[in-house]
């Protein structure tokens, strides 16, 4: 049973981050993972003042801005993901303007990766708030009820 919910949580995250990578191609290009990133945002401000209890958390918006922040600390921070973004941008971003060649092409498909990458990492960490603060509790109680029900 353990096996399968996680099997549909990963297929749910999957199609978050397809989803979100659909909407960067053809509905805001323009605003790149910058749109994940405020979805995110969003996301937690709506938790923080849609959920004011719970029997998980004293304040489950807190909570999960916390969670969200450690997840974000762990995956960009220390994991040496913005450091490592941030000189690659610029990088590319001097060979993309370059004359026409192989770096130059590089560069330009580097800045697209990056874009769709970040995007897809915001997508998690707001499918990681949705997850804990609106499913967890089910998911929790799930069990308690079917050893009760058994009885």
């Amino acid at each position: 049973m353990a096996g399968t919910l996680l099997g549909i949580l990963l297929v749910s995250l999957f199609f978050s981050v397809v989803t979100e990578w659909i909407g960067l191609y053809f509905f805001w290009p323009e605003e790149g993972w910058h749109h994940s990133r405020d979805m995110l945002n969003s996301e937690l401000e709506w938790l923080s003042a849609a959920f004011a209890q719970s029997l998980m958390a004293e304040q489950p918006g807190q909570t999960a801005r916390w969670i969200v922040g450690l997840a974000y600390e762990w995956d960009f921070e220390k994991a040496g993901l913005i450091q490592w973004t941030t000189q690659s941008a610029e990088q590319a971003r001097l060979n993309s303007n370059r004359d026409t060649g192989f770096q130059c092409y590089l560069g330009l498909a580097y800045v697209h990766l990056e874009n769709y990458g970040l995007a897809a990492d915001y997508a998690a960490l707001t499918f990681l708030a949705r997850i804990l603060i609106l499913t967890l509790p089910l998911f929790l109680m799930a069990p308690l009820i079917t050893v009760k029900h058994s009885d």
